[in-house]
């Protein structure tokens, strides 16, 4: 395990010169502003369809997100993903204090219901050579009732208690973020990453692809989707 961390997290840090932050199901999505993000690929009787929509909270300096995807196969449900997410915060100086809560449901990975809370602070960002860089560190919570599919009774959730650290970067219309969430006693570890292309076709709507990767244990998640982002004036 330590050496596939010590490689995956190479890689994607090699990736992350690339991005800002942002929760990885949201990719580079302004959250300054409301915009909705519909995906949708498919093949013969195979198909993809996600929808994202994001709301600005002014008063909390934070933003609110929903994340639904669904992959039919033959006219079988076979992936479904449902993410709720809440964060906000406020600034001292340059540095940026936030916390968040999130719910997800994963069909695919077997987990019907996690429910993750944290903290994070963010110091400010830096620019070199038309890269921004931003990074943070902090703590975080999740409670998980998973499927049996995988070894554990779905009547018996685990807690885990972890820290969380994180590097992204944004270059042009690339962005990604990296982050390693190990538990407090570094026994079970899980990274992280996303990267996202958006390429403004008007100032209302854009187009671009978004993919992201989750490795834990000896697991390794991998998704990724062609997207239009609206976002009305």
């Amino acid at each position: 395990m330590k050496r596939l961390f010590v490689v995956t997290l190479g890689m994607l840090l090699s990736i992350a010169v690339f991005g800002h932050f942002a929760h990885g199901y949201y990719g580079d999505i302004a959250t300054d502003k409301e915009s909705f993000t519909l995906g949708i690929a498919g093949q013969n009787s195979n198909q993809i369809t996600s929808l994202t929509a994001l709301f600005p909270i002014q008063n909390a300096n934070g933003w609110a997100g929903a994340y639904v995807s669904r992959q039919v196969a033959d006219g079988e449900v076979v992936a479904e993903t449902l993410n709720g997410h809440l964060q906000g915060g406020f600034k001292i100086k340059d540095v940026g204090i936030e916390a968040y809560i999130e719910a997800t449901r994963d069909k695919w990975r077997a987990i019907d219901l996690a429910i993750e809370t944290g903290y994070f602070i963010r110091p400010g960002t830096f620019t070199w050579n038309n890269i921004r860089f931003s990074g943070g560190a902090g703590n975080y919570t999740e409670r998980r009732t998973e499927d049996a599919e995988i070894g554990r009774d779905a009547a018996d959730p685990s807690t885990t208690f972890g820290w969380l650290a994180f590097v992204s970067a944004k270059w042009k219309n690339v962005s990604s973020v990296v982050r390693y969430k190990p538990s407090l006693d570094f026994a079970e570890e899980r990274i992280e990453a996303s990267v996202s292309i958006n390429q403004p076709i008007t100032d209302e709507i854009a187009v671009g692809f978004s993919t992201q990767a989750t490795v834990e244990a000896e697991d390794v998640h991998t998704s990724y989707l062609l997207q239009a982002t609206f976002t009305p004036e």
